[in-house]
């Protein structure tokens, strides 16, 4: 019986439980520093070693340590510890041969592959090479063909095929580009406000800046007619920056009033004959304009310092202008009527001397309130413009670019420096857009659909960062971003749902006192302020007490 270490006879033979002979003493000594099986790698104790009987002639004869067979049994021990090394490293030396070999097989398989892949590509380019000289030259007879088809097409469909395309193109009702004076004005202003938010956003991160938690707001004002009998919905609410506290209202009665919302005290009313809808207030000098269904656009001013004890003042007519009839365009009276259309917003640029205003027809125009002329107009047809409407309409806090909300849920951004669309910020939804806003910061744009969804955008990416839904569709909802662009305030039915920005977490919820009136119109005052107009036609404020 032969050891499976030493290959030699075994002197004191024993047996694994794998069946594996060896010698005691190697695999004992084996298990003292590995305690497994050499052989199957199972593990393995002293126990589990099975001596192997022979019969033995003589008994053994005790060797003292200075004889000559202690010497042989020295050797022995170093031979031993010599054959345990040896197995060792044969074994080691048998894997790594296999990791080897393994790692060369799956190296010419990648070399395989990869030059497989490379032949594929070239054969895919020289195809695509082919085809594209195909397609080129049937492009060309395809191009023939369409020429031959338009022309007689062409004949019988002259009339409708001309007013198609002058819809469908983007024309300027205006051969004159906007002056570079105008534009560079523009830039400048554009720079300068853009560097104030930096400020701004730099304190409110430094916390310098400690905004109001909207989480205590309580009602701090509310008055159920602030137009005496009258109980129209209010569609328009506008806080002037230069009065903490006073905003123009505009109810759907044509009714507009100068209101002190803090004292709960009427300061000036005016009744407009014609159907009034639009209105925009001057934020750095005492004045507003009013736009009506008519296209005529009033510019009134007033003097809040003649206010004695509360008293009302009386605002003055500067001047009236027809959005239709500026600069005396030479066009008859027919082609005006079929011009016509509604405005859909007024807004004031961030200059205090421009007016944008936007109408139903896809067109928007500049329009200078020093001179009173119109110098800019732009008209847009799309693809699918013929069945299209603008229907909502805000100016970027920059000042450069102008967005365009639309009948088919999309957004347009143009850009006022290139007089071109700069983006358009899409959805596959089929909803009117009843209202778009930019926040402070100008990186977020909110937009209200008539199924009352607000998504939010940041125009940076063009894409939608959050949607809020959940909000009653059968009512109006209006939307407002505060001062500081940290949170956004959503109002329906009677109900005002308060988010912050960047995560969009609801942080509360306000509830109006007029029980039997739903919101119409939200915004936020300078002095952080949370301003309401209801459909009775009265106006609650809310704040810190």
């Amino acid at each position: 019986m032969f050891c499976s270490f030493s290959g030699q006879p075994a002197e004191d033979p024993v047996v694994t439980t794998s069946g594996y002979l060896f010698e005691r003493r190697l695999i004992e000594k084996y298990l003292q520093t590995e305690g497994t099986c050499p052989i199957t790698k199972k593990v393995l104790t002293e126990k589990d070693l099975i001596p192997v009987k022979l019969p033995s002639v003589s008994k053994q004869i005790k060797q003292t340590v200075s004889s000559i067979p202690k010497l042989i049994e020295v050797l022995q021990t170093e031979w031993d510890s010599i054959i345990l090394e040896s197995f060792a490293l044969k074994k080691e030396l048998h894997n790594t041969r296999e990791e080897l070999a393994r790692t060369l097989y799956e190296y010419d398989a990648a070399c395989r592959v990869i030059a497989r892949l490379i032949t594929e590509r070239d054969e895919a380019r020289a195809a695509l090479a082919k085809s594209q000289k195909s397609d080129k030259s049937e492009e060309k007879k395809n191009e023939k063909k369409l020429k031959a088809s338009q022309k007689d097409d062409d004949q019988k469909k002259t009339k409708n095929k001309e007013q198609i395309e002058k819809e469908m193109k983007i024309e300027n009702e205006s051969e004159q580009l906007i002056p570079q004076e105008k534009v560079q004005e523009f830039v400048n202003l554009s720079e300068k406000l853009g560097k104030k938010r930096k400020v701004m956003r730099s304190k409110l991160r430094k916390h310098k800046i400690k905004l109001p938690k909207i989480e205590k707001y309580q009602t701090i004002s509310s008055n159920n007619k602030i137009f005496e009998n009258e109980a129209e919905p209010i569609i328009v609410l506008e806080p002037v920056e230069h009065s903490s506290n006073i905003l123009i209202a505009l109810n759907d009665n044509n009714s507009l009033c100068l209101y002190d919302y803090e004292q709960s005290n009427l300061i000036s009313k005016l009744k407009f004959q014609d159907d009034h809808k639009k209105l925009s207030a001057n934020q750095k000098m005492e004045s507003f304009v009013v736009g009506s269904t008519k296209g005529d656009i009033t510019l009134w001013d007033y003097n809040l310092k003649n206010q004695e004890n509360g008293k009302l003042i009386n605002c003055n007519e500067k001047f009236t202008i027809n959005i239709y009839d500026i600069n005396g365009d030479d066009v008859n009276e027919k082609n005006k009527n079929q011009s016509k259309s509604k405005i859909i917003d007024l807004n004031i640029h961030p200059d205090n001397t421009t007016l944008v205003t936007c109408l139903e027809d896809l067109s928007w125009s500049l329009i200078d309130l020093e001179t009173q002329k119109k110098f800019r107009s732009f008209h847009y047809g799309g693809s699918q413009s013929i069945n299209l409407k603008y229907s909502s309409n805000c100016i970027h806090p920059d000042g450069t670019l102008i967005l365009c909300g639309l009948t088919n849920n999309n957004i347009q951004v143009w850009d006022i420096r290139s007089e071109q669309i700069a983006a358009t910020l899409q959805t596959d939804q089929n909803f009117t857009v009843e209202q778009v806003l930019c926040s402070n910061y100008g990186v977020h744009v909110a937009s209200v659909t008539s199924d009352s969804i607000v998504r939010l955008w940041d125009l940076r990416d063009q894409v939608i960062i959050e949607t809020l839904d959940g909000f009653d569709s059968n009512k109006n909802t209006s939307i407002a971003f505060d001062q500081t662009g940290s949170h956004l305030s959503i109002g329906n039915s009677n109900k005002i749902s308060n988010f912050t920005s960047k995560k969009w977490k609801l942080l509360n919820e306000l509830n109006i006192s007029h029980e039997n009136a739903n919101i119409e119109k939200i915004v936020w005052s300078k002095n952080n302020s949370l301003l309401i107009g209801n459909s009775s036609g009265g106006i609650e404020s809310f704040n810190l007490k």
